[in-house]
């Protein structure tokens, strides 16, 4: 997430509880939720919100990015492994990370990851046919 995405963050915060935001309460909650994508976190927000009436720290909203992220991966009951093509890349590890993570965000759906496979992509391929779409 980018800087300006933490700031729409906190004006979301701000609309349930008047906060006041400023630069640097934009500098702190950027350090920890850089991280996470800004969906998820306008997501998080309002599960929060529909539930409590206490102050939002960023913890809270990643407890509830984490739970959004583990009913995405929890769509993959088989698991996830890279394909062949990416297996021979000699990175096994890091696409199996960045896997993971395009998983977890959203980024690449139970069909793109299905299309991966039977296409035998890299998932740098996998992950483009999904931004054009």
């Amino acid at each position: 997430m980018e800087i300006q995405d933490t700031s729409k963050v906190l004006a979301k915060v701000q609309s349930f509880d008047n906060r006041n935001v400023d630069e640097a309460n934009i500098l702190a909650w950027h350090e920890i939720l850089a991280p996470y994508t800004l969906r998820d976190c306008l997501i998080a927000v309002s599960k929060y919100f529909a539930k409590s009436t206490a102050w939002i720290m960023p913890a809270h909203i990643i407890e509830h990015v984490r739970s959004i992220e583990a009913a995405r991966r929890n769509r993959f009951h088989n698991g996830v492994y890279p394909t062949q093509n990416d297996e021979q890349s000699g990175n096994w590890v890091e696409v199996t990370r960045r896997l993971n993570r395009a998983i977890a965000t959203g980024e690449l759906s139970p069909a793109a990851y299905q299309r991966y496979h039977d296409q035998n992509l890299t998932l740098s391929a996998a992950l483009g046919l999904v931004a054009i779409q």
